[in-house]
């Protein structure tokens, strides 16, 4: 009898060890199948992070204050399902990365397209000279092609734009507001609409 108690006991134990580990730290595995967690990496987009409040979404809010520069230094430190910690190499300074359910996947995938182990400067050498100031300044203009709008701003969020080879692609400025960043059919940036 009390083997069948200790037994059930271990049982129970034990499902909800796996349960909590769930809930708890995931890893953000690269293309090679490598965690990246505890590890160097690089950002592969301008962040637009919230400083005041050390934030930056998974919708990447085009906050106009101050910019995480693309191929920029970090650690990451922990994540789970919601919040993917990290620190700027440049700064030292730690920021959480937070799920936001308009990027329509989950924070690994956002993350996963967020930060790299390397980050190719030499892609910006096909690269207009609008695309490479939109780059550095972090903000869309016009005459970019898809490709620096994706580098200086990110993906647009799939809730507004399920699909890259829309002619506009909508993103969100704050919680609030959004603004669209409307393509001609060469794939380069005609008008932005705020």
């Amino acid at each position: 009898m009390k083997l069948r108690k200790h037994a059930k006991l271990f049982a129970g134990v034990a499902v909800a060890a796996a349960l909590a580990g769930c809930a708890g730290n995931v890893p953000l595995m690269d293309k090679s199948g490598q965690d990246l967690i505890g590890k160097t990496a690089y950002t592969q987009y301008v962040l637009h992070p919230d400083r005041t409040r050390a934030r930056i979404y998974t919708a990447n809010y085009q906050l106009p204050d101050a910019i995480i520069p693309r191929c920029a230094k970090v650690q990451l430190l922990e994540m789970n399902r919601k919040v993917l910690k990290f620190i700027e190499a440049d700064s030292g300074r730690e920021f959480s990365y937070i799920f936001h359910k308009a990027t329509g996947e989950p924070i690994e995938a956002s993350a996963a397209k967020t930060f790299g182990t390397s980050c190719d400067q030499s892609v910006l050498n096909k690269l207009s000279i609008a695309d490479k100031e939109g780059i550095k300044s972090g903000r869309v203009s016009i005459g970019m092609s898809r490709e620096g709008v994706l580098l200086a701003a990110g993906e647009p969020p799939r809730s507004r734009t399920p699909n890259l080879d829309y002619s506009d692609w909508v993103y969100w400025k704050n919680r609030f507001n959004t603004f669209i960043v409307r393509f001609n059919n060469k794939g380069i940036v005609t008008q932005i609409i705020d």
